[in-house]
Parts: C-alpha cells; structure tokens; sequence
C-alpha cells in the first residue's frame, strides 16, 4: 500500500493543505500532551489553533477542569510558537471520534401535567380514532398523565 507521502503529488492542492493542518494539529497536540500528567494527557483528543485562541478538545468533563489547572503553561507553550494566542478554549469531544458536543448540555425539560379536562380529551379522542396503533398510543398518553396529576 502507497504511503500518504508518496500520493501527496497526485493529490488537489486543497487535499495538500488540510493534510499538512492535520499534521499541524497533532504535532501540537503531541507537544503539548508532553506536559501533562499521564491521566490528563490521554483526555487531550484534538487541538488547534484558530485566530487568537487555542481551541482543546476533551474527552470528559472531569479531565476537561484537570487541564484547566495547567491552562498557564500550556499557553506559555504555545504563545512560544504562535505569540498571537491570548487564551484557550475547552470544549468536550467524544473520544471515538473527536465529534465536539457541548460543554454544558442541554437543560432537561419536565413535561407539563395535564389537567382532568385534557386527560378526558385525549380518552375521547382516542374512542373516535379508527387508527388502533394511534388509538392505543392516546389512551397510554392519557393513562401516563393521570398518573402524574
């Protein structure tokens, strides 16, 4: 099989470019994971360089305010190479596959109680309904309801 060096001379000029980024990113990434303890430094999944922030992504929020402690010597680490990166950034990756998700997720929204009336409502509309499937969802809608009021 062709090495990756070997096909960089057939390849778009676009190809070249995210291909020497990623280099780019990793390298980094490999320096800075040099710094860190052994535990923190495995959570270390991506990094890059983007304007004047140096973007981690973290595998879990635990490791991700482990590496907060380090935060002023892994810029010191960078701003050495690219003095025009004044803070870091953090964001949580999934480790398989370095998908960034949110830092903080989403809120969880209770589902409102019914009140007697709509319960009766969805009971009724579930009787007119010809679709059993969707006559049956109803009437379970309307028994989980109940049980919530």
């Amino acid at each position: 099989m062709a090495k990756l060096a070997d096909l960089q001379d057939h390849l778009p000029e676009t190809i070249k470019t995210l291909i020497a980024q990623t280099q780019q990113h990793q390298s980094l990434r490999d320096q800075l994971r040099d710094l860190l303890p052994p535990l923190t430094r495995d959570a270390l999944s991506y990094c890059m360089i983007h304007q004047q922030q140096l973007l981690l992504f973290v595998t879990n929020s635990a490791m991700l305010n482990r590496l907060r402690l380090h935060q002023y010597q892994l810029l010191q680490t960078v701003q050495a190479t690219h003095p025009q990166v004044t803070e870091i950034h953090y964001t949580l990756s999934q480790q398989e596959n370095n998908t960034p998700t949110s830092v903080h997720p989403a809120p969880r929204h209770r589902s409102p109680n019914a009140d007697a009336n709509s319960i009766e409502q969805l009971n009724a509309l579930a009787e007119k309904i010809t679709d059993q499937p969707l006559s049956d969802s109803l009437k379970h809608l309307a028994q989980v309801l109940s049980k919530r009021s």
